[in-house]
């Protein structure tokens, strides 16, 4: 607990501050709070204690004011530890448009060519990427902000890892990536706008 505390403190500093909104700043300490935040937030018997020291202000502040350093950022881990606590949500507190958007971005840089995560491994995919998309697909409200997240039919069909050639298709979780990302495209297809977008969805499809 006194850790945990002192990363909420961390992760309220950085809004009340406006630090990750800053050209510059101390990144290591605000992200290692925030991924300790998330860490906690994973924790059901935590969520009750994260919601009454009110970190959701903290975590919608950095999700909508990044600051990338190193291949990662503050906005994935803090959309991360929002979906934990509140991504299955149908009403009262759910996700931030912010949120939604910075957790989608979060996985879809691991099918990038052009970043360092194009080389990570399918438990990494799963653990750090598709399966905060999966959480967030659990609620309708979440599902029509993911209608507009740009390329996302593309990743979760990159997911499946089709191509034979694919080195994540045998590797450890490979096989668990591919079910997750399965169990995420039939979510979705269970919501009317959802399940039309990915009709028409020619890769989808086939």
């Amino acid at each position: 607990r006194p850790l945990l505390d002192l990363s909420l403190a961390g992760a309220k500093m950085n809004a009340v501050a406006g630090l990750s909104a800053r050209a510059t700043m101390s990144w290591a300490p605000i992200m290692s709070s925030v991924m300790l935040v998330e860490t906690a937030a994973k924790n059901e018997s935590q969520h009750e204690y994260l919601l009454e020291v009110g970190v959701m202000e903290a975590l919608e502040y950095a999700c909508s004011n990044d600051f990338p350093f190193i291949g990662t950022n503050i906005a994935g881990y803090a959309a991360g530890a929002a979906v934990a606590l509140v991504g299955r949500n149908e009403g009262g507190k759910t996700l931030s448009r912010e949120a939604v958007t910075a957790i989608v971005h979060n996985c879809q840089r691991y099918f990038r060519g052009d970043t360092v995560f194009a080389v990570s491994s399918a438990k990494t995919v799963l653990d750090s990427g598709l399966s905060r998309v999966r959480t967030m697909t659990i609620s309708d409200a979440n599902k029509g902000l993911m209608l507009q997240c740009d390329g996302l039919i593309d990743t979760l069909v990159q997911c499946l890892l089709l191509d034979p050639g694919n080195k994540r298709r045998t590797q450890d979780d490979g096989d668990a990536l591919q079910e997750a990302a399965a169990g995420t495209l039939h979510e979705l297809s269970l919501f009317g706008p959802w399940a039309e977008a990915l009709k028409a969805h020619s890769g989808v499809m086939a």
